[in-house]
């Protein structure tokens, strides 16, 4: 299929819904592999090999600014994060929601202040059918100034509809910290 330099050589797939259903995209300015699903991009291939996929669940997000005075003796606080990209769509308030089926990659940086004197906690991500965490003690981790801050890394096994949700939780001693608005949480589907 050849076409002027400026322009793009493709194959369209259509039916009664539409003429352009599927796609597939040669765009000879830039040398752009372009691939349309349901009518949409769903991933281009540049001519130096990069892979995009405009609709691959990923969603990113942190705390805007310090919660201050959080948990309690064994309480969980749960995160709400200011979305900082959402691409598609699958986050709402403090839940992720798988669209699909696969494995993702769940990522928190979880940073607190405040702290005084507190016996353990855990930095958690949770599924609709498992809790990942990580138990630290505060006391050890914290620097002079009653800070902390440390990162957590999941891949998780997500069923369609499935739930994932990002937290912290302290116990024993002051059990009160601040939340960061240095906190950052992230989900992307790997696959």
């Amino acid at each position: 299929i050849l076409a002027g330099t400026g322009e793009d050589s493709g194959i369209d797939f259509g039916d009664s819904g539409g003429s352009q259903r599927g796609r597939i995209i040669y765009a000879h300015n830039g040398d752009n592999f372009i691939f349309h699903n349901a009518a949409a991009e769903t991933m281009r291939i540049s001519g130096d090999g990069y892979i995009t996929k405009p609709l691959q669940p990923a969603f990113f997000g942190n705390i805007t600014s310090a919660v201050n005075n959080q948990t309690g003796d064994n309480t969980r606080y749960s995160y709400i994060p200011n979305e900082l990209a959402d691409r598609n769509g699958d986050f709402s308030t403090s839940t992720f929601t798988a669209p699909v089926a696969g494995l993702y990659l769940a990522t928190v940086s979880h940073n607190l202040a405040g702290i005084t004197s507190m016996e353990s906690g855990q930095g958690r991500i949770t599924t609709s059918n498992r809790e990942h965490y990580w138990n630290f003690n505060p006391n050890n981790l914290a620097n002079a100034a009653g800070s902390i801050g440390f990162s957590q890394s999941q891949i998780v096994d997500m069923d369609a509809s499935d739930t994932l949700t990002f937290d912290i939780r302290l116990t024993g001693g002051s059990i009160v910290a601040d939340i960061e608005d240095t906190t950052t949480m992230g989900v992307f589907l790997l696959g």
